[in-house]
């Protein structure tokens, strides 16, 4: 193989490893593993915050019940005592009177405290649920995903690992004084050849002067662009 088709197979090979790396680097960017990852974090952490809420309301809850008891136990004694007829000092009767008033609104105002509290606790026990069925679809997914990501970056790394042996190998064949000036033009041009299409450099668009051509035809040294200054390559 001639040194300018050697060139022009090391370009495609190097654009070639390029493009592969930049799948790889894409696809470490996409992130899904570790946006997954946060996501699953930041509901582990809603989670325990929803568990340490309800915890607090259950132990509220389990106080004033306790307390309703209490109160409910006292109102009984006291409207024992009121009614029993054993009682007959007005002021004593009057007093129990205003007690058994005090203790029922403290009972109503409990009782109200309770329901909401029981109400609220069953809202958080759904969020909780939620959470949860949320956290196992996205284990599940991340399992899936996981697995996709390793697969596709093994891939990957092994069509770079391919395309960096026939870069090796294709170099080893050509000219160094010719490698070294492919490396100085793809450094200051990303792409160091370009294609004769149509009479027309495929890197600038500018036409070609025949007498190029003629020479590429003729495979006479290298023939650069007087436009861009890239090696053309004539197919055959």
């Amino acid at each position: 193989m001639k040194q300018l088709e050697l060139l022009w197979k090391l370009q495609e090979h190097d654009l070639k490893l390029k493009e592969t790396k930049a799948k790889l680097e894409e696809l470490a960017k996409k992130g899904s593993i570790e946006t997954i990852t946060l996501k699953l974090n930041s509901l582990d952490k809603r989670l325990k915050d929803k568990k340490l809420e309800l915890e607090e309301k259950d132990k509220k809850l389990r106080k004033n019940d306790n307390i309703l008891k209490g109160l409910t136990f006292q109102l009984k004694e006291v409207e024992k005592n009121l009614y029993d007829g054993t009682v007959t000092d007005v002021k004593q009767l009057n007093y129990m009177a205003e007690e058994s008033k005090s203790l029922k609104e403290h009972i109503n105002e409990l009782e109200f405290d309770i329901i909401y509290l029981m109400e609220y606790a069953e809202n958080i026990k759904k969020d909780i649920s939620h959470i949860e069925n949320e956290c196992n679809k996205m284990k599940f997914q991340f399992a899936k995903n996981k697995d996709e990501y390793n697969r596709m970056t093994n891939q990957i790394r092994e069509k770079i690992r391919q395309e960096m042996d026939d870069v090796y190998q294709i170099s080893t064949e050509i000219d160094e004084v010719l490698y070294k000036k492919y490396h100085m033009l793809k450094k200051n041009k990303v792409f160091a050849m370009a294609k004769v299409e149509e009479h027309r450099c495929n890197g600038c668009n500018m036409i070609i002067p025949t007498y190029l051509i003629d020479n590429l035809k003729r495979d006479e040294e290298l023939q650069y662009c007087e436009n861009c200054g890239r090696i053309l390559y004539l197919e055959k």
